[in-house]
């Protein structure tokens, strides 16, 4: 390889590493000293990139790289794209897990898109095999652009702030670490290319059926044309939404100390008069963080507004439903959150 450590590499390159040590340790406050990193790689240029940059850096942190590949058996050249990942890790020294799957069928079975399915079978893929290696983290390639992408499709969906600033750098409870997530696409083929080092492409990328394509090929240039800072707006709404989001958090855990009167399993009473006397903003968010509490089903933001109209009216009585099998009931004196 053209560069083995990174005291070799062109000083604008070197910085980039650093650049992106600086992003995990001071932006996220994540330490990587001897940490054990499972890297989530396709052979694809965004995994390339980030195998390329931690194994870089590695050295200095002493932190231990594994990667892991997942193959859906979906296209013809998935099995050579397999062998490349094995190829580029052996060459650096990382040792490569793999795996196969059966998307399609998992997909039908569970009434999912083939997107939607080989996303969830990747992840329980990696995160497996992390608990099974004790893995510190899951390091993911996601970069500026698909962070664009994601807010994109967020907004379509209906997302509210600060969920709409875009996924996160780093999910506490999947251990999921994004270290690319503010560097935009054409500085990781950039530096791949000044590398001289070869990637894959996956086809399917370019397949018009599937939402995230289209965002991506039609929807972004076009924005893009109007303003060529896009990425940019992007990267900073996320810096904001993190800050908020923090703010929020620290709120909404102040406002759960004055107002859960009983929290079980499957039931969180809250009182009415506590919630009375706290702004709609916060008992909104509020609302939503209890029944994220409950189990999985996206709550959906216009029945929010409605529960929060029929509380402030008194309907009592009023039942609300959410997905997920999730109520809430309107009581005199509380708010009764359940899940049946």
């Amino acid at each position: 390889m053209k560069y083995k450590r990174l005291q070799d590499l062109p000083p604008r390159w070197a910085h980039f590493c650093l650049n992106v040590q600086n992003f995990i340790q001071y932006k996220l406050n994540i330490n990587l000293y001897r940490k054990t990193l499972l890297v989530a790689f396709s052979a694809g240029p965004d995994s390339m990139a980030l195998l390329r940059v931690m194994h870089f850096l590695s050295p200095g942190v002493k932190c231990q790289l594994i990667g892991a590949h997942l193959n859906h058996g979906l296209r013809d050249e998935a099995t050579e794209e397999e062998q490349v990942a094995i190829e580029v890790c052996q060459k650096l020294g990382v040792p490569i897990y793999t795996g196969r799957s059966l998307v399609g069928v998992y997909a039908q079975k569970m009434g999912l898109g083939i997107e939607e399915g080989a996303r969830k079978i990747r992840y329980r893929f990696l995160q497996g095999l992390a608990r099974k290696l004790k893995a510190d983290f899951i390091l993911t390639a996601h970069q500026l652009d698909d962070l664009a992408e994601d807010v994109i499709m967020r907004l379509l969906r209906g997302a509210g702030w600060p969920g709409l600033s875009g996924m996160k750098a780093f999910d506490q409870e999947s251990k999921i670490l994004r270290p690319l997530l503010l560097t935009p696409k054409t500085k990781l083929l950039q530096f791949l290319e000044d590398l001289g080092q070869e990637y894959v492409e996956d086809k399917s990328n370019r397949d018009m059926a599937f939402l995230r394509n289209r965002v991506r090929l039609k929807i972004i240039p076009l924005l893009m044309q109007e303003n060529k800072n896009f990425l940019q707006t992007i990267a900073r709404l996320w810096e904001m939404g993190r800050i908020d989001e923090d703010f929020w958090q620290k709120q909404l855990d102040e406002i759960a100390e004055q107002v859960v009167v009983d929290k079980q399993a499957k039931k969180i009473i809250l009182s009415a008069t506590k919630l009375s006397g706290i702004h709609r903003a916060i008992r909104i968010r509020f609302y939503k963080k209890i029944l994220e509490q409950l189990g999985p089903g996206q709550v959906l933001g216009e029945t929010l507004f409605q529960l929060d109209i029929a509380f402030e009216k008194k309907r009592i009585g009023k039942v609300f439903q959410f997905p997920g099998n999730k109520v809430v009931h309107i009581k005199s004196q509380s708010l009764v959150f359940m899940s049946e």
